[in-house]
């Protein structure tokens, strides 16, 4: 008989972490897909996610919404006002300033906002922590910074990493710019080099290239060779080559 209930306290405990799991998260994005929640939860019986979050939605805590766009529909969860005040949440990672809207999601926008939280999701579990969206005003104010990253991660070791999600290509000239702003902020501190991610092997070789047309970085009254920041201070990897990235600063 001990053993039952020690077996229902163990279920109850586990439930009410998942529960916080996804109310945390939900308040730090302020909504997600079904993929991003399970990767969140570490499950793989989805029959299992859809009842807590049929549970979460049942006490306003969540909503649900389907999106329609040309190319299909998207369903997100998202964080209500109630859900918000239910929330723990450190410094940090400051929850988002109002609930889910749906009308305020753009199709433009929605696909990165979900490969950001794959990234945050997968080096989460590889021991990353304080994670630092570079679109809000406490990452502003904090970073000095002509050009703002899509977060700021810190390693396992302690050292700080911009996170640079690419899903679209930028020009020689604009990569030259952004990749200098990573360096002064080197330079001044705030991170230790930056982390591109995309999608797949075929993006990573065109990024790969772009990256070679990048011959000097001009700063006051010099032109700095960009290999001389190259390997030290910037890596791209794919989604499923980011399972396996290690830093040693």
């Amino acid at each position: 008989m001990d053993g039952l209930f020690e077996s229902i306290h163990h279920a109850k405990s586990r439930n009410k972490e998942k529960r916080q799991l996804v109310l945390n998260f939900l308040s730090m994005e302020g909504y997600s897909n079904l993929n991003n929640i399970i990767t969140l939860l570490g499950i793989v019986d989805k029959s299992g996610c859809y009842r807590l979050l049929r549970k979460l939605i049942s006490e306003n805590l969540i909503q649900k919404h389907t999106l329609h766009f040309e190319s299909g529909d998207i369903t997100l969860w998202g964080i209500t006002e109630q859900g918000l005040g239910e929330c723990d949440y450190d410094e940090s990672s400051p929850p988002v300033t109002q609930a889910f809207e749906p009308s305020r999601v753009k199709f433009t926008t929605l696909n990165h906002t979900l490969m950001n939280q794959r990234v945050y999701l997968t080096l989460s579990k590889q021991g990353w922590h304080s994670w630092q969206n570079g679109d809000r005003q406490v990452f502003k104010d904090k970073y000095d910074v002509e050009h703002r990253p899509d977060a700021v991660f810190t390693a396992p070791t302690g050292v700080n990493y911009a996170i640079e999600t690419e899903l679209t290509l930028k020009t020689p000239a604009r990569y030259r710019s952004i990749l200098k702003s990573h360096i002064v902020a080197y330079n001044k501190g705030y991170w230790q080099g930056a982390v591109y991610v995309v999608k797949g092997d075929n993006f990573e070789k065109h990024l790969n290239r772009r990256f070679d047309n990048v011959k000097y970085i001009a700063f006051d009254e010099s032109r700095q060779p960009f290999e001389h920041y190259r390997n030290d201070h910037f890596i791209i990897l794919t989604l499923d080559g980011l399972k396996n990235l290690q830093v040693t600063r």
